[in-house]
């Protein structure tokens, strides 16, 4: 084995941490190494709390006293995930603590064998977990549009869901860019690639392909 081997061998075997030290410590003896739904074949025992719906894997634990909740994702989601909770808490709104995230180094995987210039085409294989705090209440969104509430109040959860994201979405647009017309740009460019991928493509994929995401800024059309 060269050496340029044994380095990846050995990255692709330790986990990164971007968290402080002392849940590092509390979390580093997880199996990383395997799928977060493998984990109980591993001896790691979830918490019964109750869920709200997800694509993704998640799990809740406990550690020391601590409790957390972790989702199995892709680097560039939990980065804008754990961005779009500080951005949250930083506006004062109620949200979970975002502890940090954790990368593991995987072998990429092959998308198309005859890719541009007739060349294999790979993509990422790295998996990411979304670390939180797992709050002490928390009401799922399943559950809460289920409550029976007066109409004025379902409709302020209604409009307090719509405006959350434009309130987020600002920090990507120029000041002659509409947050509304941007809002729904998004919202046609994700049923538009969700048609084509033939599954529902995550809204922040949606809107980087408009060139929203990591600070990108540029006009959008009404297709």
């Amino acid at each position: 084995m060269t050496q340029q081997e044994f380095d990846i061998a050995t990255k692709q075997a330790i986990p990164q941490f971007y968290m402080g030290k002392g849940d590092r410590r509390r979390l580093e003896n997880i199996p990383w190494h395997v799928p977060l739904e493998e984990w109980p074949e591993h001896g790691v025992i979830g918490l019964a709390v109750r869920r709200g719906e997800s694509r993704h894997p998640v799990i809740f634990l406990e550690s020391e006293g601590w409790r957390y909740a972790l989702k199995e994702t892709t680097p560039h989601m939990a980065e804008r995930e754990i961005n779009n909770l500080h951005e949250i808490e930083n506006r004062g709104i109620p949200v979970l603590s975002a502890i940090g995230s954790v990368t593991v180094a995987k072998p990429p995987v092959l998308l198309d064998t005859h890719g541009p210039g007739g060349l294999p085409q790979y993509i990422s294989g790295d998996r990411c977990y979304t670390v939180t705090r797992l709050a002490q209440r928390v009401v799922p969104h399943s559950l809460l549009f289920s409550l029976p509430f007066r109409r004025r109040t379902k409709r302020r959860l209604l409009e307090a869901v719509a405006v959350l994201p434009i309130l987020l979405l600002r920090r990507h647009l120029t000041s002659e860019q509409d947050p509304m017309q941007a809002y729904f740009s998004i919202f046609q460019h994700k049923w538009k690639l969700s048609r084509k991928a033939s599954y529902e493509v995550p809204l922040e994929e949606a809107g980087s392909g408009l060139g929203y995401a990591r600070g990108k800024k540029r006009k959008t059309r009404c297709c």
